[in-house]
C-alpha cells in the first residue's frame, strides 16, 4: 500500500468524506430547483432544510478537496474520487421510499454531511489545508 499512496489514513477519510459528499449530492439535486421538488419538499421547513443542506454541501466538498489536494497524491486523489463518483448513484437509486424525497431523508443527509466535517476536523484538515493553502 505505501508504493500506491503512503497516506492510506488520509486516503480513507478523503474517501470516506467524499463518499458522502457525492451520495449527499445527488440525494440533494432530486429537490431542485425548489420549483419543481416533491410537493413536502416545498412547504412548512423543506426549503430551509435544501437550502441548509445545500450549503453545508458545498462546503463539505471543497473542505474534502482541498484535503485531498493537501495530503494525498494526485493519482490517488483521482481514482478513489472517480470511483465513489461512479458509484454513488447506485446507491442512492436503492435507498427506501421513506427516505427519498421526504425531509427525513434530508435531515438525515444533513447529519452524514456534519459526521463527514467531524471526521476531517478529527484528521487534521483544517490545519493541512491551511498550511497547503499558505504554502
Amino acid at each position: 500500500m505505501q508504493s500506491v499512496e503512503p497516506n492510506w489514513t488520509a486516503l480513507i477519510a478523503f474517501t470516506v468524506a467524499w463518499a458522502i459528499s457525492c451520495l449527499a449530492g445527488f440525494f440533494v439535486s432530486g429537490s431542485l430547483p425548489l420549483s419543481l421538488a416533491p410537493k413536502p419538499m416545498r412547504q412548512g421547513s423543506g426549503p430551509a432544510l435544501v437550502a441548509t443542506n445545500t450549503v453545508m454541501l458545498g462546503a463539505l466538498v471543497i473542505a474534502t478537496l482541498l484535503f485531498g489536494a493537501a495530503e494525498l497524491r494526485w493519482s490517488s486523489l483521482v481514482i478513489a474520487a472517480g470511483a465513489v463518483f461512479l458509484f454513488a448513484p447506485a446507491v442512492i437509486q436503492e435507498l427506501p421510499a421513506s427516505l427519498k424525497d421526504t425531509k427525513l431523508g434530508h435531515a438525515v443527509v444533513l447529519a452524514a454531511v456534519g459526521i463527514a466535517f467531524a471526521m476531517l476536523f478529527m484528521f487534521g484538515a483544517h490545519e493541512r489545508v491551511r498550511e497547503f493553502i499558505i504554502g
